[in-house]
C-alpha cells in the first residue's frame, strides 16, 4: 500500500512504501537533499526535519511565538538553520496546495 499525503500536490511528493519522503522543489529552494519527512511511526506522521523528531509544526509555533532561530537551535541541538528554512519552505509549499478557506464574518 502506498502512503499519500494530503497536504501537498503530487508533484512535490515521492511516493514510497513506508514513510513519504518531501522533496522540495531543487530549483526553487535550493536545496537538494530531502530536508522534511513523514513517517507514519515518528511523531504520529506530522513533517518532520529528516532525522529528527522535530515537527514542522513544533518549528512554526516557536518562530510565531517570538523566539529567534538561535534560541530555536539552542533547544534542539540536532536541528540547523537549513532544517528550519525547510521547515517554513513546507509549511508555504503546503498552503499554495489547492485548498479552499473559509472565511467568517464578524458577528457570525
Amino acid at each position: 500500500m502506498v502512503n499519500s499525503c494530503r497536504f501537498l500536490r503530487p508533484d512535490r511528493l515521492v511516493q514510497e512504501r513506508g514513510p513519504v519522503i518531501v522533496h522540495l522543489n531543487e530549483s526553487r529552494f535550493s536545496m537538494p537533499e530531502t530536508l522534511i519527512s513523514s513517517d507514519p511511526k515518528v511523531m504520529m506522521g506530522k513533517p518532520t526535519v529528516a532525522g529528527t523528531r522535530i515537527t514542522v509544526e513544533l518549528i512554526l509555533e516557536k518562530l510565531a511565538a517570538g523566539e529567534t532561530t538561535e534560541q530555536i537551535l539552542s533547544e534542539h541541538p540536532r536541528l540547523t538553520v537549513k532544517g528550519i528554512r525547510a521547515a517554513i519552505a513546507f509549511a508555504a509549499e503546503a498552503l499554495r496546495a489547492d485548498v479552499v478557506y473559509p472565511s467568517e464574518k464578524a458577528g457570525e
